[in-house]
């Protein structure tokens, strides 16, 4: 039997050579306006060009160290690096492993995917993705399970979501020695990270003992035999499992699981034309960078005295994220459905029916009825999103009634899901779906 060959390097994934060559072109660029310069050409915009440059050129080589220390120091502790993770988190906890605090490192990473609030996005992320629906329910009370300690039922529940998840995808189950599960050019699917993780999930567990464990052991945990996981380090480690599938199935539906396609060194024209492409989106960033400095500003908002917490739509300047929240909450008093669907930003970018999304609306709010609401405070954190502190008071049929400190978040996108820079582009405000939990408000007041 052949050893199983050596995976490359996550370094020598093909996104990562690309951006190297871009970055050669940019040097090589360089170094003929250096000589330009020898004979009296001065461009002060392309200075300040090359400036940049080489400021992104450091931040791209910091994020390759990172990914790659990361694995190399966490992924046999059970962590492991994916697209969207924090990447400001992992760069953190490299240093801490770097100074030989690996301990407090992994202590972040802990408390990290212990907070609600850390890994909110995260955990819209994989919730509302059409592959992950079937498990939603289930999903939601594991999390407060997580969140209030009981671990003892996180963990057997997180285990069975990631199984259940990889079979619907891939046809085997995740704890199986014949699958795999590496994915051409991600940080997810990549040998160091999800193909390192599962092959220690997956060890045979043969002997019953309640020995605390650190790691989330599939076979010792789902039949009986490590009692000891009961604890946070083990349920942390298995929601992260769960919450980095969502990039490597969406890596996976782009088609990025068929066979490797080797990077080969672009001609001179190619490279020119890469460069050339690279420079517009430059400077379509800077001037972008240039309005954000000279022409955006977030606003300083007083409610019930620049604002009514609650009045007439027209109250509202049109365009503006609060206007489109009112009118948001407006359709939630009437239960009109199929408008709150129109009004939710979709994060995956995938195709899903108005109707269908107005149908999970529906079963969220299910015995729940928006009686009043108001604002209470708006905050711009960029130009491209405001997060609004809401008081929402839901009653039942019953008479019941609860008070809801809510706090929404609404992104400035384009119609195809892509972020936009207020007032420099034209768009509309989306709500992120922010009602995972409303389904466990109990109405007994």
């Amino acid at each position: 039997m052949k050893d199983k060959p050596k995976p490359k390097p996550i370094l020598d994934n093909y996104s990562f050579q690309e951006l190297d060559s871009t970055f050669k072109g940019f040097e090589s660029l360089k170094r003929v306006y250096g000589l330009a310069k020898i004979f009296g050409y001065n461009n002060p915009d392309l200075n300040e060009t090359f400036k940049k440059m080489d400021e992104e050129k450091n931040k791209y080589k910091r994020m390759k160290e990172v990914l790659y220390k990361f694995n190399e120091l966490f992924a046999n502790r059970g962590w492991m690096a994916f697209e969207s993770l924090n990447l400001e988190l992992m760069e953190k906890c490299v240093e801490l492993a770097e100074e030989k605090d690996i301990e407090e490192a992994e202590n972040r990473l802990i408390q990290y995917y212990c907070n609600r609030e850390e890994i909110d996005f995260l955990i819209r992320h994989l919730l509302y993705f059409k592959d992950f629906q079937p498990r939603k329910e289930v999903f939601l009370k594991a999390l407060e399970d997580h969140f209030n300690k009981r671990y003892h039922s996180s963990v057997p529940i997180f285990l069975m979501m990631i199984d259940g998840l990889v079979s619907d995808v891939k046809q085997k189950s995740f704890f199986t020695e014949s699958i795999d599960v590496t994915v051409w050019d991600t940080i997810v699917g990549h040998d160091s990270n999800l193909g390192e993780i599962q092959s220690i999930l997956n060890k045979g567990r043969r002997k019953t003992t309640k020995e605390k464990i650190d790691l989330p052991y599939r076979h010792g945990i789902l039949h009986g035999r490590d009692l000891g996981y009961d604890n946070q380090v083990v349920s942390a480690k298995s929601l992260a499992i769960l919450l980095s599938l969502r990039d490597w199935v969406d890596a996976i539906r782009e088609g990025k699981s068929q066979e490797e396609k080797e990077y080969t060194t672009p001609t001179l024209k190619e490279s020119f034309d890469q460069i050339k492409e690279s420079w517009k989106q430059h400077e379509e960033i800077k001037k972008q960078r240039e309005y954000m400095d000279k022409d955006w500003k977030p606003r300083q908002i007083i409610i019930g005295s620049d604002l009514p917490s609650n009045g007439d739509i027209e109250s509202y300047e049109e365009g503006t994220p609060e206007r489109k929240l009112m009118k948001f909450l407006s359709f939630l008093t009437k239960n009109n459905y199929g408008k709150l669907a129109m009004y939710i930003t979709n994060l995956s970018k995938q195709e899903e029916s108005i109707g269908k999304l107005a149908g999970e609306l529906r079963k969220v709010f299910e015995g729940k009825q928006l009686k009043d609401y108001e604002l209470v405070n708006i905050i711009d954190k960029g130009a491209a999103l405001t997060v609004i502190e809401t008081k929402l008071e839901f009653t039942n049929d019953q008479g019941n009634s609860i008070i809801d400190n809510r706090v929404f978040r609404l992104i400035y996108q384009d119609n195809q899901s892509n972020t936009l820079i207020r007032g420099y582009h034209d768009g509309e405000w989306k709500i992120f779906f922010n009602f995972a939990n409303i389904e466990f408000l109990e109405l007994n007041n």
